[in-house]
């Protein structure tokens, strides 16, 4: 609960930061229009048998926060097993928008990113 409460004062703090929240806020809001839509997401997610992440060729990246309290961390330690060229992110943010919070950090990961992106795309 503290470590959450520190990031959400980061957050909250940070005139950007909080500025996206409340966009976000506003596009979420009213929820009832994308509720049948969720509830589909859910039945979706909990019928599917085990995605063949073994047989992705590309490049993949995974960034995950092991703090997200909406999606579980082992399926981006999952999904860096079994992707065969996978490169796996761990920001340490709290929660699943893990590019707010601590902007060190968010520099740090989008850095991570862009450099990964740059490595991967043929420029000729």
């Amino acid at each position: 609960m503290e470590t959450g409460n520190r990031y959400i004062k980061q957050i909250l703090d940070d005139p950007q930061q909080r500025q996206q929240v409340m966009s976000l806020a506003d596009a979420i809001v009213p929820a009832l229009p994308r509720f049948a839509g969720v509830m589909n997401d859910l039945r979706v997610q909990q019928s599917l048998d085990d995605l063949p992440l073994d047989q992705i060729r590309a490049p993949a990246l995974i960034v995950h926060s092991q703090y997200d309290g909406d999606v579980p961390y082992q399926n981006a330690t999952h999904a860096h097993a079994k992707i065969p060229r996978s490169e796996l992110i761990t920001v340490d943010q709290f929660g699943h928008m893990l590019w707010w919070g601590d902007p060190g950090v968010t520099r740090n990961f989008q850095a991570r990113v862009e450099d990964f992106i740059r490595s991967h795309v043929n420029l000729t």
